[in-house]
């Protein structure tokens, strides 16, 4: 089958005279084995590992801070967290990993519930 992981992103800027209009792009990944993980982990002011019980060839990945004040960064791990991104409270990302990259994050001022579904490529 083809097609079996599907969304679409949108974006659209209008602050002042700045303005961006709408734009979006849909997508569609053919998963090369079905699995993924759902988990909700607690992030705390020490950096630490994400580790996936059931993936094996990691694929997307969508991350969501859960923290309605608190701030999160997240990055692949070079010895130490290299930072990639941040997530404010409430907000989420996707992107796509590279098997063999260990995924770390770190809650800036105290310990945040974060999801994350990770998806087999």
């Amino acid at each position: 089958m083809a097609g079996e992981l599907q969304g679409t992103v949108a974006t659209r800027l209008a602050n002042g005279s700045l303005v961006d209009p709408n734009l979006s792009a849909a997508f569609s990944i053919t998963q090369g084995t079905a699995l993924m993980d759902v988990l909700t982990v607690s992030v705390t002011t020490s950096e630490g590992d994400i580790t996936f019980p059931s993936v094996t060839t990691l694929g997307w990945i969508r991350i969501k801070n859960l923290d309605t004040t608190n701030f999160i960064k997240y990055g692949p791990k070079s010895g130490t967290m290299v930072v990639l991104g941040k997530l404010k409270a409430g907000e989420e990302a996707w992107f796509r990993m590279m098997t063999g990259i260990t995924l770390r994050m770190i809650a800036d001022t105290g310990t945040c519930k974060v999801q994350i579904r990770a998806y087999n490529d």
